[in-house]
């Protein structure tokens, strides 16, 4: 596949923007910013009876992306006031 050209100035200012704002290439802020609207298209094919207003929430307000790391049950059981003593 070859290379995308933009060229509506507009667009291209707040790529660059928000690549700035990240911290990372213009390329990688492009590819989390469809992954991320991809996951909230999938979030809402996983509920398809979901009312329309929690269906605009969910796109103005996205999860953020996994990290990776496993929570820490010992840590949340206490926080939680169970604690296996």
């Amino acid at each position: 596949m070859g290379a995308i050209q933009i060229d509506n100035p507009e667009i291209t200012g707040r790529i660059t923007r928000l690549a700035r704002r990240l911290g990372m290439s213009v390329e990688a802020a492009i590819e989390r910013g469809l992954r991320e609207f991809e996951e909230g298209l999938d979030r809402t094919r996983r509920n398809p009876e979901a009312p329309q207003w929690l269906v605009e929430y969910w796109r103005d307000h996205p999860l953020p992306p996994p990290t990776g790391l496993l929570a820490d049950k010992a840590f949340f059981d206490d926080l939680c006031g169970e604690n296996d003593v």
